[in-house]
């Protein structure tokens, strides 16, 4: 069997320190699956040859534009993809794949299924139409300077134009893979005839390993983690809101430890009018596997505030780990966290709620343990990457045969 991955980020051609969850997926595929042919086509940002490795081919593609196409593309949306789809088109030719899958709704890619025979598959992953949505609302505290104002329009007519062409993607595929209640009604409906296949995630293997490690030190003053990418869906203003009232309100002594990208977190003090070094909270920058295994066995406690998301890879490892969870209650959280079983979850624009939460578990250490107790035994279940790679070979076998069937019909 031959499966070509359209990814979004180039994997194991070329890891990344920070590493991802296809990195994860590709290497449980290596490990697992050394009998299937796996194609990998992927956006590069300089010229390299396709490349084999460990029975993996990879196919970066670099779209050479000159000057005035650069700044068309700024204005003319879809002048990206009319250059990038004989890329994909010739790749496909070239490898003859079985069974194409696209990793998330949101990348132009999953359009390929109108120009191919081949079956087509679209693994979720958020969703942009709502992610822009929730974008949108957050953005109104920001006070922009002239410069940003006339960005922000354009950047509003590619967020429209994003949003109509994943709503197209939706709408001429047939196969979907999901993981969340919240994933699969997203297919149900913007695509009542697709069919939905579900499938758990990955995590990567240094945190698997390190499941069960959380050390339950008991700190002199608390320490609240969180990981987050730090985009504007990440409720980056929930955390200084809530740190504020933790100190101010409720005097409550607390280090907040924030991995992410420092410069897109620290914009959301311009929301909010709080600095986060005023309120105990410490910005990481990004940190590496080794870092993230690091800082959860030492937390007392993960908060993740997101305002939208399917199933955060860092609520999961989190719960590998065994550091107690509490999350906002928003999108496919509540398909990962069963409130009060293996985390507790809040209403994600209630910061009060939020710091009600986390006083009171501090202060139940038997919880903390318990917490942390059912959500090792679940999330290791959730994540064995074996079964995950088996579950994903039978969903391509399952939709190939149909393919076949249907044409021999």
């Amino acid at each position: 069997m031959r499966i070509l991955w359209l990814s979004p980020t180039p994997s194991m051609f070329d890891e990344q320190k920070i590493g991802g969850w296809i990195t994860s997926l590709e290497a449980a595929f290596r490990k697992y699956a050394s009998d299937i042919e796996l194609g990998i086509a992927f956006e590069y940002p300089k010229k390299a040859k396709n490349k084999i490795d460990n029975n993996i081919t990879y196919f970066p593609i670099n779209v050479d534009n000159d000057i005035v196409s650069n700044i068309c593309s700024k204005f003319r949306f879809s002048l990206h993809w009319e250059k990038l789809k004989p890329y994909y088109l010739s790749i496909i030719d070239e490898y003859k794949p079985d069974l194409i899958e696209c990793f998330g709704s949101e990348w132009e890619y999953g359009k390929i299924a109108k120009e191919v025979a081949i079956p087509v598959i679209i693994h979720m992953q958020g969703f942009l139409n709502i992610q822009n949505y929730c974008i949108d609302i957050v953005n109104r505290g920001f006070r922009y300077s002239l410069f940003e104002k006339i960005m922000e329009t354009r950047n509003k007519h590619k967020q429209r134009y994003r949003n109509e062409q994943e709503i197209q993607v939706m709408s001429i595929n047939h196969n979907f893979l999901g993981r969340t209640e919240w994933d699969k009604n997203i297919v149900r409906f913007y695509n009542p005839k697709a069919k939905y296949f579900y499938c758990n995630e990955t995590i990567r293997e240094a945190i698997y390993e390190q499941r069960g490690t959380w050390r339950n030190v008991s700190h002199k003053k608390p320490v609240l983690l969180t990981i987050t990418q730090g985009s504007p869906v990440k409720g980056n203003e929930i955390i200084l809101q809530t740190a504020l009232l933790l100190k101010k309100h409720f005097c409550f002594d607390f280090e907040w430890r924030v991995a992410g990208n420092v410069v897109d977190i620290k914009k959301y003090e311009r929301v909010v009018g709080i600095k986060f070094e005023d309120v105990n909270v410490r910005l990481l920058g990004m940190i590496d596997s080794s870092s993230v295994c690091r800082e959860l066995q030492n937390a007392d406690i993960f908060v993740n505030c997101s305002i939208n998301d399917n199933s955060p890879n860092s609520i999961c490892e989190a719960q590998l780990i065994g550091c107690p969870v509490i999350s906002s209650n928003v999108g496919g959280i509540p398909s990962i966290v069963d409130n009060g079983v293996t985390g507790l979850l809040y209403p994600y624009n209630e910061p009060h709620t939020l710091a009600f939460q986390l006083m009171d578990l501090l202060n139940n250490n038997e919880k903390m343990k318990l917490l942390s107790k059912k959500e090792i035994e679940v999330a290791s279940k959730r994540h064995e990457a074996n079964q995950i790679v088996l579950n994903m070979i039978n969903i391509y076998k399952t939709i190939i045969e149909e393919e076949e069937n249907a044409c021999n019909h």
